[in-house]
């Protein structure tokens, strides 16, 4: 009788665990993709691009305003 009783509570846990870890994993991947449908995780290539955008400008405004 015991057995039987020890076996069904690993089984419990057991099951206890997957469905927790497909309830964070589902809660995870929710996340992520709202988070990338809204635009916040953004490619890092766009933003090296624009704050190198911006540092050209002004490194071409401070040179144009010593030459003058």
């Amino acid at each position: 009788m015991q057995l039987s009783f020890k076996s069904k509570e690993r089984s419990m846990k057991r099951k206890l665990f997957v469905y927790m870890f497909f309830l964070v994993t589902t809660i995870s991947i929710t996340l992520l993709m709202g988070l990338f449908l809204f635009g916040r995780l953004g490619t890092t290539e766009q933003d090296f691009h624009k704050d190198l955008t911006i540092q050209s400008e002004y490194f071409t405004n401070n040179m144009e305003s010593y030459w003058d």
